[in-house]
């Protein structure tokens, strides 16, 4: 069994660009629904989305806290706790919803080069070597 990390070793390092970019919450999909829905419904979802910060931190918070303390990931917690069967399906829809991130991305370079004059190809064929590159 893993040890838990300590806290104090890491101190905000260990938090993860997850957890920082969550509260930043300024990728291509959520610029976009937030100003679709901001278009279209005004300010009567203002209240909801207040309501949703806390909720939204205390899950990202929780992950981290379970990942610091088991030495874990999301997928081997679920493995260990309820199956592999479910941890198979935990893994899919993870892997899912990374890819739709990842679509929305291409997709939001994909209009940012059209602003500046760009095809579409060589603003994706760019983006796409600089992530492979990574």
């Amino acid at each position: 069994m893993s040890r838990p990390l300590p806290l104090a070793a890491g101190g905000i390092a260990l938090w993860g660009p997850g957890l920082l970019a969550m509260l930043a919450d300024s990728d291509v999909g959520s610029v976009i629904t937030a100003g679709q829905s901001g278009a279209r419904w005004g300010y009567r979802l203002l209240l909801l989305q207040f309501l949703l910060i806390p909720v939204l931190y205390l899950v990202q918070e929780l992950a981290v806290r379970l990942a610091l303390f088991t030495g874990l990931g999301q997928i081997a917690l679920v493995r260990r706790e309820i199956g592999a069967g479910w941890a198979w399906l935990a893994g899919a829809a993870l892997g899912l919803s990374g890819f739709g991130a990842l679509l929305t991305q291409f997709s939001g370079i994909a209009g940012v080069g059209e602003l500046f004059g760009l095809p579409r190809p060589v603003s994706l064929g760019l983006a796409a070597l600089a992530l492979l590159a990574c």
